[in-house]
């Protein structure tokens, strides 16, 4: 998932990259239940570990819908700039 993320960070075309982070997001949410159902894991410990991973999830959410619309960072940084006067 990190891997994605990182590529996602370097690349025009974050998509594809952001749709595989959320899947393996999904692979954590699923690893974090089975662990909390064998006894791995305790209820503190899995409430804490489902929190960080939706806050995650979030924002890829976020980044995917920016995208879609355009509102991403470096576009309102270019809008800006090229606003300014010379």
């Amino acid at each position: 998932m990190l891997d994605n993320l990182i590529a996602a960070t370097y690349s025009r075309d974050r998509e594809q990259y952001l749709r595989a982070a959320n899947l393996g997001l999904e692979k954590m949410r699923f690893a974090m239940r089975l662990s909390k159902d064998l006894h791995y894991l305790n209820l503190k410990g899995y409430e804490y570990a489902a929190r960080a991973i939706n806050n995650v999830g979030c924002l890829v959410g976020g980044w995917m819908k920016s995208d879609r619309t355009g509102n991403c960072g470096t576009d309102v940084d270019n809008r800006s700039r090229s606003a300014a006067p010379s």
